[in-house]
């Protein structure tokens, strides 16, 4: 599991047991990506992890997700792969 703050100071979360990026922010947890197990880029609601271990939030808070051998990246509610 990594954790990191975005901009706001809301701790993102890679939950590498359960395949999934999660936003800590108000007292509440909530899945920011992530369905099953597996790769599938594209919107938020479809996109897949096969074990995200370490997450990054940049001053535009474009999130990169260390994803086994793959670096992915969250930005404007789509998720892309970027390097292998």
């Amino acid at each position: 599991m990594g954790v990191c703050l975005n901009n706001e100071g809301d701790i993102i979360i890679a939950d590498t047991g359960n395949s999934k990026i999660r936003i800590f922010q108000n007292n509440i947890v909530q899945t920011i990506a992530g369905t099953f197990k597996g790769y599938a880029d594209g919107h938020l609601l479809v996109a897949m992890f096969e074990r995200p271990v370490s997450v990054y939030v940049d001053k535009r808070n474009k999130i990169f997700v260390a994803d086994s051998s793959y670096i992915r990246v969250i930005d404007n509610d789509i998720v892309t792969t970027t390097y292998d």
